[in-house]
């Protein structure tokens, strides 16, 4: 059974790094996306097209003052570490994916993909 990121994890997030709500229901939309259905059947499939959302949602609603491209991956992290994945690759690389994602609105596919390849199954 896939876990989500609720509310409150991801108010836990922007607590601990000191970052500010601009929308409150924006962040809720970030965390309720990817466990989104249509007439029962859930609209993004495999954990790697629902993380997609989660990066994707964040970037685009901007429910934060500052700080909403870094809120993407921190949250991204947060929803594998709670399905028993790890997101690997160095800071940079990672940072470049979530940039290019923000800059050219890249497709959930894409942003799928790419995350596909840099997750492995967490360990202990």
């Amino acid at each position: 059974m896939t876990r989500y990121v609720t509310l409150t994890e991801a108010m836990a997030v922007v607590d601990r790094n000191s970052w500010h709500v601009r929308d409150l229901g924006l962040l809720d939309s970030v965390c309720q996306r990817p466990r989104a259905r249509m007439y029962d059947v859930e609209l993004y499939e495999g954990l790697d097209l629902k993380a997609a959302t989660i990066m994707d949602s964040a970037n685009r609603l901007h429910p934060l003052h500052d700080g909403n491209k870094r809120l993407s991956l921190i949250l991204v992290h947060v929803f594998y570490a709670l399905n028993g994945r790890r997101l690997v690759g160095d800071q940079i690389e990672m940072a470049d994916f979530v940039i290019e994602v923000a800059d050219t609105h890249l497709p959930l596919e894409k942003m799928s993909e790419w995350l596909d390849a840099h997750t492995r199954e967490r360990r202990g």
